[in-house]
């Protein structure tokens, strides 16, 4: 028998003075008692764990918990059903003292004869009723025979549902407040307890929790999230209404109908014939064969009956994206995952992802069957094709495949993730081990999908940290995922492998992974580790390579003798200033001819420029239609990833082997009739800038030294070929610059020294500065308060770094609205729309303005005075009426005047269409 139809009974057994008790309050007429909302909470954990909770993430649970899947349905039930029990206290009751208005939510109270005096610790502490919640039900867990230890273990699920656990401070100062209660309302907690405990039978549950050791944090942050889900839907008023005149199952069947929560995928069965398998889900013709890293890949999913991490390295071109969804198809059909994630190192690369990882998702779902997506990254209210999902409607699609939807309940920054399928920034699966608030819904969201993250080896050592460590924390929980680069360091794969192979193998042989294969997959389960070399393709570049003088007229003479018969160049500069003044200098020679490309244009600008150079150089562009007869595109590192562009010839400032390599597949990408390119560009041509001086000891531009450090340079000098073949060459490269003792000339040995230590000591004070925010290993956090450590401590004395809580190793910005206003009113920057000063922001408008933010130069913030100053300057532009918009409120404005010119604190800003946002003057700090 369920819950649901059980609750009307238990509903009406309740004492007086258990429903006399509120928990939220509405009107006079009309408010909800605390045992309807704790019914309707276990109603709705009962109703989630039968329809939406996935067969991998009930493993996951299993896994965490050492209990039996019927054992957890019924514990999650009860702590749903319990988790606001520490409303029954004074100290939340008495909250409707103020204001007035609500006195009468104490009318019951005191008529069912129950004091609201202050009880012990009460009246000078404040005690939290998640808190009390948790002492109550640890109290209760004890008496049952659970162990102080284990109960304070599972009583944090009910203290941690407001997003994160009590300080333990707090906790100490009420440890005498509970026990010490008047006995009726003592009784009041027993009642509740006691009745949800039979409702829920949850007898032998506990029996059976007093034999294990745990549960340890990992388990308890799956539970907590679940929780969480179950209290958000029962607490919305529109899906749970205060008046009630409906029986419990009618109350329940109505508001999850509103929800529609779609099941867990259910995919088409991925088969055993792999080309089949690429047709059905991808849409490829019979023509189309199946890349060797594609069926290898597909294969090695085939074949592991337990989580594994798989680690693809292989070059561009080679349809990594579809290797790894195929392989997450087989993988998620085989452990009946929720779905999968699909992470990218940009929003650009993730906004790539969405529109081809939402039509497989469509393919590869059952007829009739209905998938949520979500794409995770603060603009995605920005995507076009995101927004279309949110009002698609259900089964809308055709009869051969399944639907997708943007579902309106799994939506938004902490719920998205919970969705079946997400694609989104590789920041949104970090952040799972990032002490934050409400990280247990992250847990939740990822636990039960498959994991794909592309683009590992763009990760500094800040962010490599959380990798490893969120790679622990999925391999913990018996996830899979699969990685993909195209230029992976060995040592790197050595890292990742270790992190997730530490949850899983005793004594893990990493030496396994000592291989110059290329293309290889590497796999980790409980089996252990093993390689698999892939055969290469043949050569589908060769490239000669050739240093230049870094001077701005030496890039232009070349350029220009390179495009005299047209063409088109792709410069690649490292740093913002670097290409404006690249741009600056070309543009004065071609007119008309050239565009620059970087993260310092407002947002809509930045998309509509590379939406029209991916349309002018992508692959189904041609010369004499649509393609330019000359073109010269300047960029920062946003073409290394971002574009899918085909330029004839790449200059570009030194980097690190791996990201030449990268930048070098955007040169001769895609294959093309002789035709499209002049007979000066028919070969490959790569041409390297940002080395000042090259003997007797290379000397690097100031930039590209602060951006990359001056080892790895270094080595990649050391080893740059004058011809690179691709792929050939890939594998040996990466491992010849990143080894632990590269070849280097004799001449650079002191120099090289002095790298090595800079490098070291960058890298500690990054992993330092990780370890500030990042949770403990799993097998470290035993109890849930590990988690959180950092939300309720300072910095201590004389502690010299601090870390921020991002996952991302980047200095604090600040990012604005950039507006242009004038007498009648404003309008978003270079756009016509113009909005009145003081009127209502309609949608439209709101959404308009949204694409129009910029992240300003980290210079404007970096001193604690400028960030107030420059906050405060740019809160008083802001219009007052952005605080009534729920896509605005929050939102701070940058105005600009008909010059392109702006300030913001002493700091003096341009912008132009062309070359984006710059400082051109500075005001003196005032001593």
């Amino acid at each position: 028998m369920t819950i649901v139809t059980q609750a009307d009974r238990w509903l009406i057994d309740r004492s007086l003075q258990v429903n006399a008790l509120w928990a939220k309050s509405g009107t006079e007429e009309a408010y909800l008692h605390l045992p309807q909302h704790l019914i309707d909470t276990a109603c709705v954990a009962e109703w989630l764990w039968d329809n939406w909770v996935s067969a991998a993430l009930k493993t996951a649970l299993s896994r965490t918990w050492s209990l039996n899947e019927d054992h957890l349905r019924r514990l999650y039930v009860f702590l749903a059903g319990t988790h606001d029990v520490g409303k029954a206290t004074v100290s939340f009751q008495r909250q409707a003292e103020n204001p007035p208005s609500k006195s009468y939510l104490l009318a019951e109270v005191e008529t069912a004869g129950l004091s609201l005096a202050w009880t012990l610790g009460e009246g000078t502490q404040k005690l939290p009723h998640g808190t009390a919640s948790a002492l109550i039900l640890r109290g209760w867990l004890q008496k049952w025979g659970i162990g102080k230890l284990q109960a304070v273990r599972v009583s944090s699920v009910v203290d941690a549902h407001h997003g994160f656990a009590t300080d333990p401070k707090l906790l100490e100062l009420h440890q005498r407040t509970i026990p010490n209660y008047p006995e009726a309302w003592a009784s009041i907690h027993a009642e509740i307890l006691d009745t949800m405990a039979e409702l829920t039978d949850i007898e032998d549950v506990l029996d059976a929790q007093l034999g294990v050791g745990g549960p340890y944090a990992a388990a308890t942050q799956l539970m907590t999230g679940l929780v969480i889900m179950a209290d958000w839907i029962a607490s919305n008023e529109d899906l749970f209404p205060y008046r009630n005149d409906q029986s419990q199952v009618e109350r329940v069947e109505a508001a999850m109908a509103a929800v529609q929560l779609p099941s867990p995928w259910q995919s088409i069965s991925a088969g055993i014939d792999t080309k089949l398998q690429f047709q059905n889900t991808f849409g490829w013709p019979d023509y189309f064969e199946v890349r060797p890293v594609q069926d290898a890949a597909v294969q090695i999913a085939r074949s592991h009956e337990s989580p594994c991490l798989m680690i693809i390295e292989a070059p561009t071109g080679e349809g990594k994206t579809e290797a790894g969804l195929a392989a997450a198809h087989v993988i998620g059909e085989k452990t009946g995952a929720q779905g999968v994630f699909v992470a990218a190192p940009t929003m650009s690369t993730a906004n790539g992802l969405f529109e081809r990882t939402t039509d497989w998702v469509r393919r590869s779902s059952q007829s009739g069957e209905v998938a949520s997506m979500y794409l995770a990254h603060s603009k995605n209210q920005l995507s076009e094709q995101y927004q279309a999902l949110r009002f698609s409607g259900i089964g809308s699609d055709t009869l051969d495949h399944g639907s997708v939807v943007a579902n309106q309940w799994l939506s938004g920054r902490r719920k998205g993730i919970l969705a079946d399928f997400v694609v989104g920034t590789v920041d949104q699966v970090l952040m799972m081990v990032l002490q934050a608030r409400f990280s247990m819904l992250r847990h939740v969201g990822l636990a039960g999908k498959v994991i794909i993250i592309d683009e590992v080896h763009a990760y500094d050592a800040y962010m490599s940290q959380y990798l490893y460590r969120t790679l622990e924390w999925l391999a913990n929980y018996g996830v899979s995922v699969i990685l993909m680069s195209a230029t992976l360091p060995p040592a790197q794969r050595k890292d990742l492998a270790a992190a997730y192979a530490s949850q899983l193998v005793t004594d893990p042989d990493l030496e396994k992974l000592n291989t110059s294969a290329y293309p290889l997959i590497s796999t980790v389960s409980a089996a252990g580790i093993a390689t698999l070399p892939i055969a290469s393709r043949p050569t589908d570049l060769e490239a000669s390579l050739t240093v230049l003088d870094d001077s701005l007229d030496t890039l232009v003479n070349q350029v220009k003798a390179l495009l005299v018969d047209g063409g088109v160049a792709l410069i690649i500069c490292n740093t913002i200033a670097r290409s404006q003044a690249a741009f600056d200098a070309l543009s004065s020679k071609f007119p008309g001819d050239v565009d620059l490309h970087h993260s310092a244009f407002v947002a809509a600008h930045r998309s509509a420029k590379e939406d029209l150079l991916r349309e002018m150089l992508g692959p189904q562009a041609h010369r004499g239609s649509g393609r330019p007869d000359r073109k010269i595109v300047v960029a920062t590192q946003v073409a290394e990833q971002s574009l899918d562009i085909d330029a004839d010839v790449l200059v570009t400032d030194i980097a690190p082997i791996d990201l030449v390599i990268q930048r070098i597949g955007r040169l001769h990408r895609h294959r093309r009739p002789d035709s499209d390119r002049p007979l000066l560009l028919q070969e490959p041509q790569v041409f390297i800038r940002g080395i000042q001086v090259i003997d007797p000891l290379p000397e690097f531009d100031g930039g590209a030294e602060a951006v990359y450090g001056r080892k790895l340079l270094l080595a990649t000098m050391a080893h740059l070929p004058a011809v690179f073949r691709r792929p050939d060459d890939v594998a040996e490269l990466v491992r010849n610059v990143y080894a632990e003792n590269p070849a280097i000339p004799t001449g650079w040995s002191e120099a090289w020294r002095e790298a090595c230590q800079k490098a070291s000591a960058e890298r500690f004070s990054a992993e330092r500065r990780a370890d500030a925010f990042r949770f403990p290993a799993p097998g470290a956090a035993s109890e849930m308060r590990y988690l959180f450590d950092r939300l309720h401590s300072e910095p201590k004395p004389g502690e010299e770094e601090v870390g921020n809580a991002q996952v991302r190793d980047a200095e604090l910005t600040v990012e604005a609205i950039a507006i242009q206003k004038d007498e009648y009113g404003y309008r978003p920057l270079g756009s016509d729309e113009e909005i009145q000063i003081g009127s209502d922001v309609n949608y439209g408008q709101a959404l308009a303005l949204a694409a129009h933010s910029i992240r300003l130069p980290a210079r404007l913030t970096r001193r604690g005075s400028d960030f107030d100053e420059v906050i405060g300057d740019l809160e008083m532009q802001t219009p007052g009426e952005w605080s009534e918009s729920g896509i605005l409120k929050g939102q701070v404005a940058l105005i600009f005047n008909t010059e392109g010119f702006a300030s913001a604190g002493r700091f003096t800003l341009r912008y132009d269409l062309e070359r984006g946002l710059e400082v051109v003057a500075t005001e003196a700090v005032q001593s």
